[in-house]
Parts: structure tokens; C-alpha cells; sequence
């Protein structure tokens, strides 16, 4: 097992009652060739299946995950836990989480992705992804409007789960 302790996050994290955001980022040209300076946040709230974001960002930003993390608090109540299956994420997980009004505590988790709220999620992501009218943006604006009415048309048509 690799060594975490550099990282600041918990190996495990825990799946119960409390609140917690799956954070994860692709690389942006997920959305679109055009794409190629950009990254991907993607934000889940894992017990309720809730997409708190999904968004574009310049990969020559320095710090903006952090910083984008912080925003995602500032719009929605802080979560208990911060939980991501990217090593290269946990930085950013424990700075912003600390910078929480309330701090969560950072984990990783390889296979959060199979939590059935977050697989629901990424699933619907991906048919998004594989649209032919959302294949046609060519700004990272138009782009982010774009997976900004998405994401909202996701949380009000619910999950079922």
C-alpha cells in the first residue's frame, strides 16, 4: 500500500450518515478536442446523489482546485468528509478542507466511484458527454454554461436511489 501519510488523507473513508463530497477531476479533453489546457472538477454529494459541480477549469491556474473547493462550500453546506480517487487531489482536499467553516476531514478511496449514488451520477455524466449537441461547444464558456444546465436538470429531475 502506498504511503499517504505525505498527502494528508485517510486511506479509508467513511460511507455512513455523514455528509461527504466525491471530488474527483478528467482531464478537459473529456468535453471536447478543444480542450486541451483545461481540467474537469466534478463534485458529487455521495449521499444524496446531488451534482455540486461540474466545470472546466485552466490547467495554468495554479491552486484553482483548492480554490474551487472552497466555492463549492460557500454555495452549499460543508460536508463532513472530502473524498476523491486521485492521489494528485488529496492536497487540495486537505487544504480546502481545512479552510471549511466546519473542517472535513480528507480521504481517498479508489473505489468511490462504485458508491451507487456516484456511479449514478457519472454515468448520467457520461451520456452528456457522448451528446452530439453538447459535442458542438467550442469555448470553455459556452462549455461550462453548458454543463452548468446539466448539472442543474440533473439534481431536479432526482435519482431515485
Amino acid at each position: 500500500m502506498r504511503d499517504l501519510s505525505s498527502t494528508g488523507c485517510d486511506s479509508a473513508a467513511l460511507w455512513n450518515d455523514s455528509r461527504a463530497w466525491f471530488i474527483t477531476k478528467w482531464d478537459g479533453r473529456c468535453a471536447g478536442a478543444g480542450f486541451l489546457d483545461t481540467e474537469l472538477l466534478f463534485a458529487v454529494e455521495s449521499t444524496q446523489s446531488r451534482c455540486l459541480c461540474v466545470q472546466l477549469f485552466g490547467k495554468a491556474v495554479v491552486g484553482w482546485e483548492r480554490q474551487a473547493i472552497c466555492n463549492l462550500a460557500l454555495a452549499s453546506p460543508s460536508p463532513d468528509a472530502l473524498i476523491t480517487d486521485m492521489l494528485q487531489l488529496c492536497p487540495a482536499l486537505v487544504s480546502a478542507g481545512a479552510a471549511f467553516p466546519r473542517s472535513a476531514t480528507p480521504n481517498l478511496d479508489k473505489a468511490a466511484t462504485q458508491i451507487s449514488a456516484i456511479k449514478h451520477c457519472i454515468e448520467a455524466f457520461g451520456a452528456l458527454l457522448n451528446d452530439r449537441e453538447f459535442q458542438n461547444h467550442s469555448t470553455v464558456e459556452g462549455c461550462n454554461a453548458a454543463l452548468d444546465r446539466w448539472r442543474v436538470k440533473y439534481n431536479q429531475a432526482g435519482t431515485g436511489i
